[in-house]
């Protein structure tokens, strides 16, 4: 019939990276600081969340995008 393993719905551990500018579900990703210092490859993009994607686009040294006029 059916299974016999049952989903526990357990949450695995989380952690706030940061938020969302304009508090909105979609929109700029603004990281704290901890997250920074634990991943500072982060602060070389501009990161987006899209629906259920994330947009990464690479900043140059001025910290604009490439796209954005300097």
């Amino acid at each position: 019939m059916f299974g016999t393993e049952i989903s526990s719905g357990v949450k695995e551990e989380t952690q706030k990276i940061g938020k969302i500018l304009g508090g909105q579900k979609d929109g700029v990703i603004c990281f704290n600081g901890g997250f920074l210092q634990e991943r500072p490859e982060f602060r070389n993009f501009l990161v987006e969340r899209k629906g259920e994607e994330y947009i990464f686009t690479s900043l140059n040294e001025s910290g604009t995008t490439l796209t954005q006029p300097q």
